[in-house]
């Protein structure tokens, strides 16, 4: 289902005075004039930045140190959360 209240113009790299889209179809939001499909839309990332979730090098240095853990503890029987 389309959303058809949202505003492509706020995350559009286009400035809305100088845009020259033609190929545009308007939503039923606020004053019926958003625009919710445009041919010219190009995302603006200082705007909208993309949704990612993001894995840093500290997440990933955890992730690793607690295999290495439980390889540990595999190999010769300790368990390093009772030391």
């Amino acid at each position: 289902m389309e959303n058809t209240k949202i505003n492509l113009c706020d995350d559009c790299v286009h400035s809305i005075p100088e845009c020259l889209a033609t190929e545009i179809k308007f939503g039923d939001g606020v004053g019926n004039d958003n625009i919710i499909a445009c041919a010219d839309f190009q995302n603006d990332v200082t705007k909208n930045p993309p949704k990612r979730k993001r894995i840093g090098a500290i997440g990933a240095d955890k992730v690793v140190t607690e295999i290495e853990k439980q390889e540990k503890t595999k190999q010769d029987g300790t368990d390093p959360a009772k030391k």
